[in-house]
């Protein structure tokens, strides 16, 4: 019995002592792990007040569309600093570190650099009128030119019997226009487009001269524009042949702020009537027993179809021709961040300014350093970009 009743003892006694070494055990692993747990946050928490964005020098400029943003550090070891800045679709993340490195669209404040502002004219009509005639061999409109950034256009349309065509139009005697480009159908209706960049400000004629007396008349329209491209002020004409015999169109291309300005013919006898579109204005539009012109003008884009309908259903001597002018573009050079200027962190507390170049106002900027190989998170932000005063533009 005393025999059996010591091993029962000695077996208590060794089951105490396995559970105290495998809780000492597991005390052991559990403290390293809270111990290097509590070290990296140790690290992160150090610096929550070493990094920081400075609201006063954080804005946003509409005018070069950047953003300026402040960084302010203390002296302390920063592998990197994630800064990223939000929009509402999107966000621009990087890394800034102690060494100078190129980033797409940032420079540092005050660094020297411009951009282009380039902003497009608006294209009037400053004046119109138009012209026919029967037997002509001269046509003369008068016209009022004034207004930047002149341009003066003719659609000239007319039935070429004997191969005629126009041999020159000249505005006040002396400022001759250029033949921008014609059409001629095989049943010799044909449309010819002339211009005149930059005339004269004045209340004169424009006399346009046809190589021979058209037996079956002649018409003409005059656009006196101002806000039009002086080194490129159309782009390719449009030519386009009848479709239905009681109607046809001419489909202009272009771009966003061109004007489109159609012209349209058809023999004498005949009449042509405007399909009605949203700002299509017709400047002309003859029924008179002469070779019968029609044009009319509207705000362009990178594609409209302009129609007229020729009230009776027979086919007709007949051509249609469209052109795009170009409005003129104004280049403002305002400072700015130049492409891939090198950036760094800032060295001390004074801080460093950074202007981020191409996108709209942000919704917010963060930032979250990585400090000891532990990549921390976020340690400041500004949820509000106010707009810059003058003296703080990129």
């Amino acid at each position: 019995m005393l025999k059996g009743g010591l091993s029962q003892v000695v077996s208590v006694v060794i089951l105490i002592a396995l559970t105290i070494s495998l809780v000492g055990g597991v005390f052991m692993v559990t403290r390293d792990y809270v111990t290097k747990g509590l070290g990296k946050a140790g690290v992160c928490k150090d610096i929550y007040e070493k990094v920081s964005l400075n609201p006063d020098y954080t804005c946003y400029d509409p005018v070069s569309r950047s953003v300026l943003f402040s960084i302010s550090r203390n002296e302390f070891a920063l592998e990197y600093l994630l800064v990223s800045v939000s929009y509402e679709d999107s966000a621009n993340n990087f890394h800034l570190t102690d060494n100078s490195q190129n980033i797409s669209n940032l420079k540092s404040y005050g660094s020297s650099s411009t951009i282009e502002i380039i902003s497009e004219s608006t294209i009037v009509v400053e004046d119109s009128d138009s012209e026919g005639a029967n037997d002509p061999l001269t046509l003369t409109i008068p016209i009022t030119v004034s207004g930047e950034d002149r341009f003066l256009l003719a659609c000239i349309p007319f039935e070429n019997k004997h191969n005629s065509y126009v041999e020159s139009v000249v505005f006040n005697e002396e400022e001759p226009f250029y033949r921008i480009d014609f059409i001629e159908n095989s049943d010799k209706s044909r449309i010819e487009f002339w211009g005149l960049i930059n005339p004269s400000l004045s209340d004169a004629e424009v006399l346009i001269t046809f190589s021979e007396t058209l037996e079956r008349g002649a018409t003409s329209g005059l656009y006196a524009l101002s806000g039009v491209d002086q080194n490129s002020p159309s782009r390719t004409p449009s030519k386009g042949s009848p479709g239905e015999p009681s109607s046809f169109e001419i489909t202009i291309t272009g771009e966003e702020g061109d004007l489109f300005i159609d012209c349209a013919g058809v023999e004498k006898g005949k009449s042509l009537t405007m399909v009605a579109m949203p700002e299509r204005v017709k400047l002309f539009s003859f029924e008179e027993d002469h070779y019968v012109g029609a044009s009319s003008s509207m705000p362009g884009s990178e594609s409209e179809t302009m129609t007229w309908i020729m009230e009776e259903t027979d086919k007709a001597k007949e051509s249609i021709m469209g052109i795009a002018i170009k409005p003129a573009s104004t280049t403002t050079i305002i400072p700015g961040p130049e492409l891939g200027t090198e950036v760094v962190l800032p060295r001390n507390e004074s801080g460093k300014s950074y202007c981020l170049y191409g996108e709209t106002r942000p919704t917010k900027i963060e930032i979250a350093p990585k400090v000891g190989g532990k990549q921390c998170g976020v340690v400041d932000s500004i949820l509000e970009i106010p707009t810059c005063r003058s003296e703080l533009r990129c």
